[in-house]
Order: structure tokens, then C-alpha cells, then sequence
């Protein structure tokens, strides 16, 4: 859900961005095809249990290594 959701956002702000003025007419959808397979190569390689799993786990590793005071 919470991937589906950053892709979804990442494209609609692609596409907002290459909509705007001086920009090519193929922009839209040839940045959105770009980065989106960017996007899932790195995820893919990077994050193979999903985005909330990894997420989740630097929080944890963040929080054992902060002392308490």
C-alpha cells in the first residue's frame, strides 16, 4: 500500500513538472517511464522485502543505537 501510494505520488509530480511551460509534449510520459523503471530497479535491489520493511528496520536500528537519557 504505502509503495503503491509513493509511486503514485512520484508520477502525478512527474507529470506536473514536465506539464509545465517550454517543456517537450512526450515529457510526461517518457519521465514518468523513466523514472518509475529507475524506481523499481532500486527498490527491486535495494529494498527486496518492500519499502515499509526497510523503513521499519532503520527505524529500529536508529532507535537501539540513540542512548536514553
Amino acid at each position: 500500500m504505502v509503495g503503491a501510494t509513493a509511486i503514485t505520488l512520484l508520477v502525478q509530480g512527474l507529470d506536473l513538472l514536465a506539464s509545465l511551460p517550454g517543456m517537450p509534449t512526450y515529457a510526461p510520459s517518457v519521465l514518468s517511464y523513466a523514472v518509475y523503471a529507475l524506481v523499481l530497479i532500486v527498490v527491486v535491489l535495494f529494498m527486496p522485502h518492500g519499502l515499509v520493511p526497510a523503513v521499519s528496520g532503520r527505524l529500529s536500528r536508529k532507535r537501539a543505537r540513540t542512548p536514553y537519557r
